[in-house]
This record gives structure tokens, sequence and C-alpha cells, in this order.
């Protein structure tokens, strides 16, 4: 039953592509559960259709499709682990020598791959692509921060005809759920902008470490209550639209690794993009030694493509 409780938990937190964005860490502190429990639940997760879904990244994804296929090739793993980016720039003879296979093997390898779904819920229904509507709208005046709930956010149920008590009854439990909903909202927004001020004053560049299991602590909640409460709900500040997970983390040092990414990226010549390498020359430039696959990881999670896709000629 425990097992089951953590693949729901996983499920409904994928994101519209089948990709897992909550970390194993954040996972086992919301939960309260062992890495034993939290690696049954995802050899599950991993062995369900499609298959790919609940990766963390898009080389996890890829190989989570391998395996099910019951193809084990450590050096094509290795390609995908380390060479995607080579593939993207067809840098072929250098993905051969890294690798120290010939042309057979590698375009063998590259029909793999190209067999393989980089976006495991394409196919599936996941819904309209809906506009974004904020939940929560924030302004800051004067080094003060104010919010409010969005009215226009919260669905409105019309009653047309006459119900008997028994659906009147339904009708008004519906109702009661979604104000409690929002009711937990605004407490959940009371404590974030007193935690994360430096957030909303610094426009997004800065950010405290703050945990879900934090605010359930303050609120007496469950942290998976708080989890599904936060999900998919949106900011509008007078910085753009964010979303309201992105204000919980669990180490800010990460948020600002990603921040000098996309700096990185956002000021680099479109003509000439920089390479995942470059950005992590940049970064060591500035004192911040990380991985170049880390590097890819956070680009991903930002929202960028490869250098490659994004040379404008």
């Amino acid at each position: 039953k425990k097992i089951k409780e953590i693949c729901i938990f996983i499920i409904n937190n994928l994101n519209k592509k089948g990709y897992l964005e909550l970390s194993k860490i954040e996972i086992k502190d919301i939960l309260e559960v062992t890495d034993k429990e939290l690696e049954e639940a995802f050899d599950i997760i991993h062995n369900l259709e499609p298959y790919g879904i609940g990766a963390y990244s898009l080389e996890e994804c890829l190989k989570i499709q391998l395996k099910a296929k019951k193809i084990i090739d450590e050096k094509l793993f290795l390609f995908i682990d380390n060479y995607l980016y080579l593939l993207a720039d067809e840098k072929y003879n250098l993905i051969k020598e890294k690798l120290n296979i010939n042309e057979d093997v590698l375009f063998s390898y590259i029909d793999i791959i190209k067999s393989l779904n980089p976006i495991p819920s394409r196919g599936y229904s996941v819904g309209k692509v809906r506009k974004i509507i904020p939940d929560i709208l924030v302004e800051i005046k004067k080094d003060e921060i104010f919010y409010e709930i969005n009215r226009a956010s919260i669905p409105q149920i019309n009653i047309k005809d006459k119900l008997n008590d028994k659906y009147y009854k339904k009708i008004n439990e519906i109702v009661s759920c979604i104000e409690k909903r929002f009711e937990t909202i605004d407490k959940i927004m009371k404590i974030i902008i007193r935690e994360q001020k430096i957030f909303f004053t610094s426009q997004g560049k800065k950010i405290n470490t703050l945990k879900i299991s934090d605010i359930a602590d303050k609120l007496n909640l469950s942290p998976s209550t708080v989890s599904r409460a936060v999900k998919e709900k949106y900011i509008k500040t007078n910085f753009g639209i964010i979303s309201l997970r992105k204000l919980f983390n669990l180490d800010s040092e990460v948020f600002l690794h990603q921040q000098k990414i996309l700096e990185y990226i956002e000021n680099e010549n479109k003509e000439n993009p920089i390479s995942d390498q470059d950005i992590v020359n940049l970064l060591e430039k500035d004192g911040i030694k990380i991985a170049r696959r880390t590097v890819t990881k956070y680009r991903e999670k930002l929202g960028y493509k490869s250098s490659h896709k994004r040379k404008k000629y």
C-alpha cells in the first residue's frame, strides 16, 4: 500500500511531457519514505507504459526505454549520458573517437536513439493546451509585497436545473473543496511572502532555501497536501508569471547556478550560441565548478534547447 501511494504521488507530479520535476530528495522529504521504498516505486513507474515516464532528464528517459527493449549496451549508455550534444552538432568523428567505435557501430547507435521517444507522453491525451491564468497576483510597492488570490482563476459552478438533495449535497461538497484549496493557497502565500521576500525584491534573481515540509509544519498540514495545493499554480509579478513551485527548493545554490546559466544564454551571440561546455568554462571563471552533464540538466529544466538548435542562421 505504501509503495502504491508513492507511485501515485510520482504520477501526480509528472509534467505534460511525462518528466518528473520533483527531486528524489524532495519526494523523500514530503512523503517521509526510505531510499529503498523510493527505489521500489521508481522501478514500478519505469516499467509502466509509456516507457520513459518518470525520468528526470532526456538521457534517463532514453535509457529507461532501452532497458524496456532489453538493450543493455554500456557504450550506447555512455553515448547518451555524455555525447548527445555532439550528435546534435553532427560531430560524428569526435563521437567515434570518444567512444572508440567504428562508423557502422556509430550509425547503428544513432538509429536506435532515433527510434526512442524524447517526449514519453506524446500520443497520449494530456488535455488541451490552456492559457495560463495566474492564481495569485503579487505587487511590490516601496519594498513591501502585497498579494491577492485571483478570483478569476477559481472554477465557477453554475446550477441550471433544480437538483434533488443527493446531488445538491455533492455540489456543496465540491464547492467546499474548491474554497478550502484556495484558503490553503492563501495560508501558503502568507509564509512564502515572508520567507521568500528576497525573491520578489530581487525580481527573481535571488532565492532562499524553502522546503515544502517547512510550510507543512507551520500550517500543521501533511507535506503531500501542500504539494497538491501548489501544483500547477502560478503567480503574476511585475517581472513575469512564475510557477508557485519554483519558490520551493532544497538548495538555493542550485537556483543561483541556474540563474547564471540563464544569464549566459540570454546574452549569447544568437548566431554563435554557447555550448554546454562553454557554460561550464564560464561558470568556472565565476568560481562555480559543476559537471557538463549537470549544466545540460539545468539548461533543459530552464527550457533551453542545445546550442545547435538555438542557432539562428
